[in-house]
């Protein structure tokens, strides 16, 4: 499986923990919009977030390994603004470019 796939489901699956921890917590209001609304959104939020994040990582480690050794961060950073970043979907068995 595509490893940014793998990190995506797992994301998915941390949100879908946090949302049955909030439908089966305690009730904030009898009326089924707001306590609709305060169960979806913060998920939303979670997964949205998380999703960002795995992005960010992949697409650093990525271009690191494009750019060859002895980059910083700093370096890799600046790469990816520039828009030389390779796409985050590139498989583990492929290089890079």
């Amino acid at each position: 499986m595509n490893p940014f796939l793998e990190k995506l489901l797992g994301a998915v699956v941390r949100t879908a923990i946090v949302w049955l921890s909030a439908k089966f917590g305690a009730s904030l209001s009898d009326d089924e919009v707001v306590k609709l609304t305060a169960e979806i959104v913060p998920v939303v939020l979670v997964l949205g977030w998380s999703f960002y994040q795995k992005f960010r990582e992949r697409q650093k480690l990525l271009t690191a390994q494009s750019m060859g050794k002895g980059v910083t961060e700093h370096e890799v950073e600046a790469e990816i603004r520039a828009g030389n970043a390779p796409a985050v979907a590139t498989p583990k068995d492929m290089v890079p470019v």
